[in-house]
């Protein structure tokens, strides 16, 4: 039961305001110096594999476009049109060419920043990838998901209890956590609870990106709820008391989503 202390570990990381995959990496780090028997090559090992696939090889280059679109004055113009269309309404070598030749707007230096800011990106992606495959390996080898499963049968074996229980941790963690990081943390965990009890991996995907997106714009530390205050100058008091229609709204199609699995399951 040793990974039950590198969970809290990890949560103090994220609340000490640590980048998440550094979080991640404190909680593995402790895990194999303290708690584990298992080689230290073998831990490298795990930290390593996940990134060796080669459909990995698209994040940097989906990355580079993205930043390329930027530079040479392609993303601004795909705005302007998007404004034009519905601005009313509420609610790679192509790039580089059309820059330099077309608009003009691409420079060398602008491509040496590019190349930079994508090999930044490019690291952090992949520095979470490989803490995450070792959380989940850890949590294997711990046998952490049966021992979760064990414990949530024994408060209910009503499915629905069960998913009434997971909205209320996943809305109350999503106020103070980042969505990715909880993710990553309780996703392996709960995958042998949800087998269990016979929901559709889909259905609970969805019920948990609802959540944590709820949560992302709820005080005290929402994430989308601090950028819009942020951008807009709004203190975060009359944000939270403008936006409670919208969040009545949310909670109500949060239930309908969780209890009517037809509603995310209908075109798979």
């Amino acid at each position: 039961m040793s990974w039950l202390l590198i969970i809290p570990l990890m949560i103090v990381c994220l609340f000490l305001n640590i980048r998440v995959y550094l979080a991640m990496f404190i909680g593995i780090i402790a895990y194999f110096l303290f708690f584990s028997s298992v080689p230290i090559e073998i831990a490298v090992q795990r930290l390593i594999a996940p990134t060796q696939s080669p459909s990995l090889l698209a994040i940097p280059f989906f990355i580079l476009l993205g930043t390329l679109m930027s530079y040479t004055g392609i993303a601004e113009r795909i705005l302007h049109i998007a404004n034009v269309l519905v601005g009313k309404m509420r609610g790679g070598l192509g790039v580089l060419a059309i820059g330099f030749f077309i608009y003009r707007e691409m420079r060398i230096s602008h491509v040496v920043k590019a190349l930079g800011e994508t090999a930044r990106a490019t690291a952090s992606v992949m520095l979470v990838i490989m803490a995450s495959a070792a959380l989940g390996w850890i949590f294997s080898m711990e046998h952490a998901g049966v021992a979760v499963a064990n414990f949530v049968t024994s408060l209910t074996e009503n499915k629905y209890m069960f998913l009434l229980i997971i909205n209320i941790l996943l809305l109350t963690l999503g106020m103070f956590l980042e969505g990715n990081a909880i993710l990553l943390i309780l996703v392996p965990l709960l995958k042998p609870v949800v087998e269990h009890f016979g929901i559709d991996p889909v259905h609970f995907g969805i019920i948990m990106i609802f959540n944590l997106s709820i949560g992302a714009f709820t005080p005290p530390v929402g994430t989308v709820m601090l950028l819009v205050c942020n951008i807009t100058q709004v203190s975060v008091g009359n944000f939270f008391k403008q936006s409670l229609p919208l969040l009545a709204a949310l909670l109500l199609m949060l239930m309908l989503v969780t209890y009517i699995p037809a509603i995310s399951l209908f075109l798979v």
